[in-house]
C-alpha cells in the first residue's frame, strides 16, 4: 500500500465526508458516507491511543533507566564504604547500569556479602536492605516498561490497521467519483486526495 500520512488522511476523509453530506441524494454518497465516517473514527482513535501509548512507554523507559542508574549507584557507594573501613573479600569492580545481568549478579553477591558480616560492619544490615529494595525497584521498573512497550506494540497494530483502512476507503471512494464525475469535475479536485492513494495518472 502507497504510502500516506495520518494528517494528509484525515483531512481527505473530511473532505469525502463534507462532499457526501452535500450531495446526499447521489449513490455513491450514499454508499459510502458511513463507510468514510467509520473509517476516520478508527484512524482518529487508534492514532491518539498509540501516541498516548507511546508516551507512556517513554516515560516508562526513563524511569526504568533511572532505576538501574541508582542500582548501579548504589553499589559503588557501598564498595566506597567498604573500602573506607578497609574490608576484604568483596567485590570491588565497577558496574554499569546498561550491563543488567552482570549488575543484578554482582547485586546479589553484595547483598550476601553484607548479610554474612552484620556483626562485623556496623553499616552492613541497613545497605544491604536499602540494597535488596533498590534492585527490587530496578526489577518492578524493567517489567513495567516492558508491558508499556508491549501495549504500544498492540495499539501501533491497531493504528496500523486503521490506516490501511483509511487508504482502501479513500482509495474506493476516489474511483467512484472519478468514475461518475470524472477528474476535471471541480467536485472532485476540490477534494484533498492523496497523491499516492488510488493516483488519477494510473488512470487509462
Amino acid at each position: 500500500m502507497s504510502y500516506a500520512n495520518v494528517f494528509e488522511l484525515t483531512k481527505c476523509l473530511q473532505d469525502c465526508l463534507e462532499y457526501c453530506r452535500q450531495h446526499p441524494d447521489r449513490g455513491h454518497s450514499q454508499f459510502h458516507e458511513s463507510l468514510i465516517r467509520n473509517a476516520k473514527e478508527e484512524l482518529e482513535q487508534s492514532t491518539d491511543k498509540a501516541n498516548q501509548e507511546f508516551t507512556e512507554w517513554r516515560m516508562e523507559s526513563r524511569d526504568d533507566k533511572l532505576a538501574w542508574k541508582h542500582l548501579a549507584a548504589k553499589l559503588a557507594s557501598i564498595q566506597k564504604q567498604l573500602d573506607a573501613v578497609n574490608a576484604i573479600g568483596f567485590l570491588d569492580q565497577k558496574v554499569m547500569y546498561w550491563n543488567r545481568p552482570n549488575l543484578v549478579a554482582a547485586v546479589d553477591k553484595m547483598i550476601l556479602y553484607l548479610r554474612e558480616r552484620t556483626d562485623d560492619i556496623e553499616f552492613a544490615a541497613d545497605e544491604a536492605d536499602a540494597l535488596e529494595r533498590q534492585k527490587q525497584k530496578a526489577q518492578s521498573e524493567d517489567n513495567e516498561a516492558d508491558r508499556a512497550l508491549d501495549d504500544y506494540i498492540r495499539f501501533s497494530k491497531l493504528r496500523s490497521d486503521g490506516l490501511t483502512n483509511a487508504k482502501e476507503t479513500i482509495a474506493n471512494f476516489r474511483k467512484a467519483l472519478r468514475r461518475d464525475l470524472t477528474i476535471r469535475s471541480a467536485e472532485y479536485q476540490a477534494i484533498r486526495w492523496p497523491q499516492q492513494v488510488a493516483p488519477d495518472e494510473r488512470v487509462l
